[in-house]
Formats: structure tokens, C-alpha cells, sequence
């Protein structure tokens, strides 16, 4: 059996052997690794090239390897345009805004309700501000509405297909996006 010294020995710490069974498609198995090393001859000051015997047999394992777990492609998802989460946000934005001017409508044609003296203009005046105020409650809670759905289309919605299986006769692949 054939093998190869890896890595730099001190006095106190053996060095490890790698042998042509403990490699699998080109990386160390854990077999290789949680086992006691091989006995070395001599310390060495650097590991050398790998040699043929061992070439070969980590390319007839990467081989068996890829015979027995065959790569199965799966198509990359379409990316998502963040477009109507954007639109929701600017809208929630100009709606949470157009709230304040709004209460600050309502609050002047309050002063002007206060400042009335004649009987038939107080009802009208109430009326606007009462108009003002609802207009300001209104698109306060629909800004919040649209940004708060904003962060939903964003962070949280996915695609239809976040499951998606192939089938082939010699394969079979389960992907599951969230």
C-alpha cells in the first residue's frame, strides 16, 4: 500500500501518512482523519508530491464517485424584481407624509372654527375640520398599511415554485427554497 507523508513534522507531534484508501474524489475521508497515523520512517520538512500509484487511485475513486452520485443540475431561480415592493414603500412614504399635512389643515380650520362668531358658518367650519381630520387618519393608516406590505412583498413573499423536484431514471432531486 502505497503513501504519503502530509504536512510538516516537529518533535512532538507525529506526523500523519495519508495511504491510497483514505482518499475520496480528491479529499481526505474521516476514516483518514479520526484514525492513528501510519508509522513513518524518517521526519520530513515538507510534504512532496503525490505519488503515481497514488494518483491513480484518487482518480479511480473520483471516478466511482461520480458514477455512484451523479450531478444533477438544477436551473438557478429567476431573480425577483423588487419593483412593487419599492412602489408600496414610496407610496406608504408620500401617504404617511401627506398625513401630516393634512392634520395640519385640520388643525387651522379648527382655529377657524374656534374664531367664528356666526351661527350659520360654525357648522360648516366644523364640517371641514372633521373633513381634514378623517383625510389625515385615512391615508396615516394606509401609509402604514402600504409600507407595511412593502416589507412583506420584500422579505417574506417567494415565488410559486419554491418547491421543486426532477426526476430522471438514473436521478432524482428535492429542492426547497425559502
Amino acid at each position: 500500500m502505497a503513501s504519503l507523508l502530509v504536512g510538516e513534522t516537529t518533535s512532538a507531534v507525529p506526523a500523519r501518512a495519508w495511504t491510497a484508501d483514505s482518499f475520496v474524489a480528491g479529499g481526505a475521508s474521516l476514516a483518514a482523519l479520526a484514525g492513528p497515523a501510519a508509522p513513518v520512517a524518517a521526519p520530513t520538512a515538507r510534504a512532496g508530491p503525490p505519488t503515481p500509484l497514488l494518483a491513480a487511485a484518487v482518480a479511480r475513486d473520483s471516478a466511482e464517485a461520480r458514477a455512484t452520485f451523479p450531478v444533477v443540475s438544477v436551473p438557478a431561480p429567476e431573480r425577483r424584481s423588487g419593483t412593487l415592493a419599492l412602489g408600496c414603500a414610496v407610496g406608504g412614504l408620500a401617504l404617511i407624509g401627506a398625513s401630516f399635512a393634512w392634520r395640519e389643515l385640520g388643525d387651522r380650520r379648527y382655529d377657524e372654527y374656534l374664531a367664528e362668531t356666526e351661527p350659520e358658518r360654525i357648522e360648516d367650519r366644523w364640517r371641514a375640520t372633521r373633513r381634514a381630520d378623517q383625510l389625515a387618519n385615512g391615508s396615516l393608516i394606509a401609509g402604514e398599511a402600504l409600507l407595511a406590505g412593502a416589507a412583506w412583498l420584500y422579505f417574506v413573499h417567494r415565488p410559486h415554485d419554491a418547491v421543486a423536484v426532477r426526476l430522471r431514471p438514473d436521478a432524482a432531486a428535492l429542492v426547497v427554497r425559502w
